[in-house]
């Protein structure tokens, strides 16, 4: 009998993956005071332990930690991350107060390559900040594992979304017992409409109509500290010409703003390029 429970415990312990225990192992202990739960382990790479193989006890088809700079361990409380599959399946959560965002793979299962992108809205104002992943995943979710820490020969840097001159988010954070999941919907990005929607039957206002829209939904990457410092629109002077022309252009065809975030509503479409047909006053 005790030669075969000895057999028996060879036998489970080959059935292990040693790769696998030696990555959970590497992610070190828990943080004093920090129990299992949305606020643990900012910064690590969750799917190594919600990636299917265990030890945690539901898996992801993506997770990881979001920075308000791109320079400091400050979270962006509230930030949304979405993304959208190959097949324009798309899915947004928040990221909580200390930074962690996951999506349960039981609501959303991804068709890879995936893009991704992450949006701050600011309290009591039309301004966004924005930045789009440059390149596509297409394979892994689990974000930290190429995110780790500051930009060096082992890490992509961080996930960030502010300027430095940008106040960081408030955040508010609790960490009561470490139990719950983040807020998070899924949804499928619609086919371009193949005719433009109907134009105003006035010419929009560049200050009442123009100018918040573009706040709302353009300067997050079309500012001076934005990911498109050198095609601004924060000023009438911005989107006259040719640069209106081009956005125009890109409005109809659905490609402004860049997916994965959303697109402009017909309403929007509508303002932007009746406003621009018009020859874009300074009304």
């Amino acid at each position: 009998m005790h030669r075969r429970l000895i057999a028996l415990c060879l036998v489970v312990c080959a059935c292990g993956d040693p790769v696998h225990d030696a990555a959970v192992a590497a992610l070190g202990p828990e943080a004093p005071g920090v129990p299992h739960g949305p606020y643990h382990r900012p910064g690590q790479p969750c799917l190594v332990c919600h990636g299917g193989e265990g030890p945690a006890s539901y898996t992801m088809s993506f997770g990881g930690t979001l920075r308000a700079y791109q320079t400091a361990a400050i979270p962006a409380t509230g930030a949304t991350v979405r993304v959208v599959d190959a097949s324009s399946n798309t899915y947004e959560t928040d990221a909580n107060c200390v930074g962690n965002f996951w999506i349960r793979a039981s609501d959303f299962s991804p068709s890879f390559p995936v893009s991704a992108a992450v949006t701050v809205s600011f309290a009591n104002t039309p301004d966004t900040r924005s930045r789009v992943m440059l390149t596509q995943m297409h394979r892994d979710g689990s974000c930290n594992s190429c995110h780790a820490g500051l930009a060096g020969p082992a890490s992509a840097g961080q996930l960030w979304v502010l300027p430095d001159t940008d106040p960081a988010p408030a955040q508010n954070c609790g960490l009561g017992d470490g139990k719950g999941d983040m807020p998070g919907g899924a949804g499928t990005v619609p086919a371009c409409p193949l005719k433009s929607p109907p134009l105003p039957t006035m010419t929009p206002s560049y200050e009442t109509d123009v100018k918040p829209l573009l706040a709302k939904r353009c300067t997050g990457c079309h500012a001076a500290d934005g990911e498109e410092a050198d095609r601004p629109f924060t000023s009438h002077d911005d989107i006259v010409g040719s640069i209106g022309l081009t956005m125009a252009n890109y409005v109809e065809a659905c490609r402004m703003p860049p997916p994965p975030l959303p697109r402009l509503t017909a309403a929007e479409q509508s303002i932007l390029i009746g406003y621009i047909e018009a020859g874009a006053p300074d009304n």
